[in-house]
């Protein structure tokens, strides 16, 4: 009787440390459940406040979240090597790990530091009829103002005319378009004004016109019917530009070849760059007023009378 005693015994306490095993293995060893779910993203800190960190990131489908960040993080420098949580400074780079929540929030583990954030810059600031175009890098967000005339003018007194939109980004940099609003503004001068990654403002670029009668005409005057982009329609007309106003020409390749295309005599007008793509057979030129005086745009049977005036 005791053997059959002993053997259930023995027999239960198997069962009691499988069974236990079982358990254990449940809660700490399913981490492939877990796992699975953990996602790595890039951000960038874009605040520093009350000993927190506000960072922006994108989920994996792409969506823009922040999160907040507290000193009690996980937080490793390039070399993954664990940094104090005051280590972070606005504009890094991070690399964040967490798991993300049905409704797009992030449950942050760790942060890595994996950079700073590339320096915005503000390049060229010119006008491309019916817009202003200005050039930079690594700029988030792009601001036009203006300067109104009059006395004792300071910086509250400025007029945002709006924000400019990302129109190309690669490697040689960032262009940034802004329609020109179609009521003049009384102005002394215009100014973009760009902000880098993290909301900090990288500089500003002023359009090489100063003076109310100056700008009222590159931005709003120096054609007839407002048409700064002339086209087979426009055959025969006689359109008027102030000095270094530009335009842009688009024919038709097959009726007018591009080659062909020129304005007598010499030295009135002069081609530019940064010529619009149009489809084919269409083609597109470019050109602004270097010298007062007229000359007459032609290309075959096609061409319209130009005159440029100073700028008053």
């Amino acid at each position: 009787m005791k053997k059959h005693i002993d053997a259930i015994i023995i027999a239960l306490a198997i069962l009691s440390i499988a069974g236990g095993w079982w358990a254990y293995s449940r809660i700490y060893y399913r981490p492939s459940l877990v796992q699975k779910d953990i996602k790595t993203v890039e951000g960038a800190v874009v605040d520093i406040s009350a000993g927190t960190a506000e960072v922006s990131i994108k989920t994996p489908e792409g969506k823009a979240i922040e999160l907040v960040l507290s000193p009690d993080m996980k937080v490793y420098d390039m070399k993954n090597a664990p940094v104090v949580f005051t280590a972070l400074q606005r504009g890094m780079k991070l690399r964040v790990t967490g798991v993300f929540t049905k409704n797009d929030a992030m449950v942050p583990d760790s942060i890595a530091i994996i950079g700073n954030a590339a320096a915005g810059a503000l390049g060229d600031f010119e006008v491309l009829k019916p817009e202003l175009i200005i050039r930079g890098a690594n700029l988030s967000k792009v601001e036009l103002w203006a300067v109104p005339a009059g006395t004792g003018i300071t910086e509250k007194d400025f007029i945002r005319l709006g924000d400019a939109t990302l129109a190309a980004e690669d490697s040689a940099g960032q262009t940034w378009r802004f329609l020109i609003p179609k009521d003049p503004v009384s102005a002394t001068s215009i100014f973009a004004k760009g902000f880098d990654g993290t909301g900090i403002e990288a500089g500003r670029v002023q359009l090489p016109f100063t003076g109310e009668a100056k700008v009222a005409d590159a931005l709003w005057g120096g054609e007839q019917d407002g048409h700064y982009t002339i086209t087979e329609k426009d055959k025969g007309k006689t359109l008027t530009y102030g000095l270094t106003t530009r335009f842009t020409v688009i024919l038709d390749g097959k009726k007018y070849p591009k080659e062909k295309l020129s304005c007598a005599p010499d030295g009135v007008i002069g081609s530019v760059s940064n010529i619009p793509s149009v489809a084919l057979p269409l083609y597109a030129a470019r050109f602004e007023g270097v010298q007062i005086g007229t000359c007459t745009l032609k290309d075959g049977v096609f061409s319209v009378t130009i005159k440029i005036r100073e700028h008053d």
